[in-house]
């Protein structure tokens, strides 16, 4: 699958089929999770997989019983190892690059699933304290997110997304002209269809010969 594909076809997938996903497709997808960039080139996160029945569903109990959860058949915790960082970076490291480092493997996760014909979800929403207690996650490492996985039972629709020209600014905030438009040059096919167009204009605009003749004769005749 072309990979302009994968980034707007993937979605977030509430309902999965009660089908078994294999280790080998759970391993595929974590790989390519940690080829992602990271700051230092350090991989600072670490995966729990999940995909006992019942832990599965005291995950989605921890996610303030959000139900549908359990019913993924794999959950992946995902967790930031932020003290790595913070002996390299020191504050920022511990808080920013830790976070961005563990969202970009997740990112990497997500569309890998969906090249794979698998659903996933990213799930933020849960109580750190629960999770790290069912777990057994050290104090000095923190749950980022929950990405449940599984076979889709549902194919949600497109949701709307902003338009570029909305998100987009130039040089400074809230500058929307871009400083070489007025200088851009025209790509050569837009410009032939300009030129085409302008030479249709020309000579509907302008009077055939008759038309001409008649309003010379129309004068004339007036002037008798």
């Amino acid at each position: 699958m072309e990979l302009s594909e994968v980034i707007k076809k993937r979605r977030s997938i509430r309902k999965y089929e009660d089908k078994e996903v294999s280790w080998n497709l759970i391993s595929e997808i974590l790989d390519a999770a940690r080829f992602a960039p990271a700051a230092g080139n350090v991989q600072s996160y670490k995966f729990i997989v999940i995909k006992d029945k019942e832990k599965r569903k005291s995950i989605s109990e921890a996610c303030f019983n959000q139900e549908w959860i359990a019913s993924a058949p794999v959950h992946i915790v995902v967790c930031a190892t932020p003290s790595v960082l913070k002996k390299l970076y020191g504050a920022r490291g511990e808080t920013s690059y830790s976070y961005q480092n563990s969202s970009a493997a997740i990112q990497n996760l997500l569309l890998t699933a969906y090249d794979l014909g698998l659903g996933a979800c990213w799930v933020a929403a849960f109580d750190d304290k629960k999770v790290i207690e069912l777990l057994e996650i050290p104090s000095d490492v923190k749950p980022i997110a929950i990405i449940i996985l599984g076979y889709p039972k549902e194919s949600p629709l497109t949701p709307r997304k902003d338009s570029l020209d909305t998100l987009v600014y130039f040089e400074k905030w809230k500058e929307k002209q871009r400083p070489e438009t007025a200088h851009q040059p025209m790509n050569k096919s837009i410009e032939k269809h300009v030129s085409k167009l302008k030479e249709f204009l020309k000579k509907i605009n302008e009077p055939s010969e008759e038309q001409i003749n008649n309003k010379f004769r129309f004068r004339i005749n007036g002037l008798k």
